[in-house]
């Protein structure tokens, strides 16, 4: 049995990838902060997430998420 990514996986393997280092730029400013980031920043990852199709990974497309499938 070959096991591998098909074109659309990899593409979100990718975009995933992506979107964990953006968010590893505010990890000190989390921690220093003592958890929350700023209103604002939440807003421009969640908008990132979105724009990387890794938001809400378990939610239907028909309420904003990707329809993704639990092995995707």
């Amino acid at each position: 049995m070959d096991f591998r990514y098909t074109p659309e996986q990899a593409d979100l393997k990718r975009r995933a990838a992506e979107y964990a280092r953006l968010l590893m730029r505010y990890e000190d400013q989390s921690e220093q902060a003592g958890g929350p980031l700023p209103a604002e920043t939440v807003r421009e990852l969640t908008r990132a997430a979105m724009d990387a199709g890794v938001y809400a990974i378990n939610m239907p497309v028909e309420f904003g998420g990707p329809g993704l499938s639990l092995l995707d």
